[in-house]
């Protein structure tokens, strides 16, 4: 029979031991093997903590052989505490929020988006035009930013005529245009085919300055025509023979003369105003104008060409203004209903052409003495105009006349005496022709006044008569001198 077991080799935590057994009765030995008996450890014990985003470690020991275990504890995480705002966004930048982590105070920043802005409605702050733009503009609600916007041109509207409902120009479409060194020059008619035309101010982004000559020459159908502010040249014979052309509005001012024909022939035109800067109206500008019944000529203008109004009958009145120094030959001829011409007060005329106003039936004169005057309010003797009979012997010209008009006493072969005054300026061509009975000329000034006075070609009949010069009393030197006995020029 066996013993008791008894211990070889002690079995340890991780390797097995041995026993064996003794028979008492033949001594024959058994020998078993014995398991590992295992660790054992005690609790899990934390020897480095875990952070937000590091490893921690911790370990255990065997109470049998002190063998230590060691493992790793997994990161914790952060623990943020909730997004705060740092930065708030506008409407154009953006913001900034941030989130701290309560373990390990890690901070997390994110941006917050622009928020954009809350555009209010557009509005027109200035309307656009047929061929200008507008401007618009919207107002953003919480910033108060403003943003402007170009409102595109309407564009024009034509009628049947070419004519503009909104603006009431033309259509640049239907004329023709050259290009100039300030901007354009009308040229004339393309596709137009209305009565009524209005030129347009602009041309392809540039001013329209002048008015070729030539432009309506000959035109049979318009009725009107508008010139724009922006036109300072219309050239001669621009309207000339438009013979419906009724009506003409020139802009306030020109920098050019009313050239020659530049309205010839345009007999339906019933009035005109010429603009301010016109130095010259030229000649033939209103030839056969019949129907023009009045005419505004500006203080800019120094001369009247030949047979400028000629035969416009319909004419009524004509105030000459201060400036104008020259009216040409036959300038009024045929106005039949002229009534009044009225020079201004400090008048500079020098010189009025033959037959300036013949067969103007209708004219009112200032007459006295044979002779038939135009004048101002306060000088009704400032022109001679025209003798009144041939028969007369003796002719005296009265104070206050500054110009004898060309042909004035033409043809006076009856006359032998005539009186002139000192006031007299200038005396035209052919004023003394043919005066062969003319033997004397009492002039009411000295020798040097005399000298003083324009005398134009044609006059031989007058500086060929005895001159005598008037003196009040009895003169000492030698010469020809005269004075009034009893009203009657008598010389010395």
């Amino acid at each position: 029979a066996y013993g008791e077991w008894l211990t070889v080799t002690p079995a340890t935590c991780e390797d097995g031991g041995l026993e064996q057994h003794v028979c008492d009765s033949c001594g024959k030995t058994e020998t078993r093997g014995v398991s590992a008996k295992g660790h054992g450890y005690t609790s899990w014990v934390e020897t480095t903590p875990a952070g937000c985003e590091s490893v921690g470690e911790k370990q255990r020991i065997c109470t049998s052989c002190g063998d230590v275990q060691i493992s790793q504890i997994t990161p914790i995480g952060h623990s943020y505490s909730g997004w705060k705002i740092t930065t708030l966004a506008t409407c154009v930048t953006a913001g900034e929020q941030q989130n701290s982590c309560v373990g390990c105070g890690n901070v997390k920043k994110e941006a917050i988006p622009a928020t954009g802005h809350s555009w209010g409605k557009w509005s027109n702050t200035s309307e656009p035009k047929c061929e200008e733009l507008g401007e618009k503009q919207r107002s953003c609600s919480t910033c108060k930013s403003v943003e402007k916007m170009p409102v595109p041109a309407l564009g024009h509207s034509f009628n049947s005529q070419n004519v503009c409902t909104v603006c009431e120009a033309a259509n640049p479409n239907a004329f023709m245009f050259e290009e100039n060194e300030t901007g354009y020059t009308f040229v004339g008619i393309d596709t137009f085919s209305g009565t009524e035309i209005t030129i347009p101010s602009t041309y392809n982004g540039k001013p329209v300055t002048a008015v070729k000559e030539y432009a309506f020459n000959g035109n049979t159908t318009i009725t009107s025509v508008s010139v724009p502010q922006s036109v300072s040249y219309i050239g001669k014979y621009a309207f000339c023979d438009c013979s419906k052309l009724e009506t003409i509005v020139l802009p306030d001012k020109l920098e050019c003369d009313i050239g020659d024909k530049t309205f010839y022939n345009c007999y339906n035109l019933t009035s005109v105003t010429i603009p301010n800067g016109v130095t010259s109206i030229g000649d033939y500008a209103f030839y056969w104008c019949s129907g023009l019944t009045s005419v505004t000529i500006p203080d800019s203008v120094t001369s009247i060409g030949d047979q400028a109004f000629y035969n416009c009958y319909n004419l009524t009145s004509v105030t000459i203004p201060d400036s104008v120094t020259s009216i040409g030959y036959e300038a009024f001829r045929f106005c039949r209903r002229l009534t009044s011409v009225v020079f201004g007060e400090n008048s500079k005329i020098e010189s009025v052409g033959v037959a300036a106003f013949s067969y103007c039936d209708s004219l009112i004169y200032n007459v006295k003495g044979g002779v038939n005057y135009l004048g101002s309010k306060n000088n009704k003797y400032l022109v001679a105009i025209e003798g009144t009979s041939k028969a007369l012997s003796k002719i005296k010209i009265e104070e206050g006349c500054k110009v004898i008009a060309a042909s004035c006493f033409s043809g006076f072969d009856a006359t032998a005496e005539f009186v002139i005054p000192d006031s007299v300026t200038s005396i035209d061509n052919f004023a003394f022709d043919g005066c062969s009975s003319l033997t004397s000329v009492y002039y009411e000034g000295t020798a040097s006044d005399w000298l003083g006075i324009s005398i134009d070609f044609y006059n031989g009949d007058l500086t060929s008569a005895t001159r005598y010069y008037y003196s009040e009393t009895q003169p000492t030197s030698s010469g020809n001198w005269w004075h009034y006995v009893n009203g009657v020029p008598t010389a010395w």
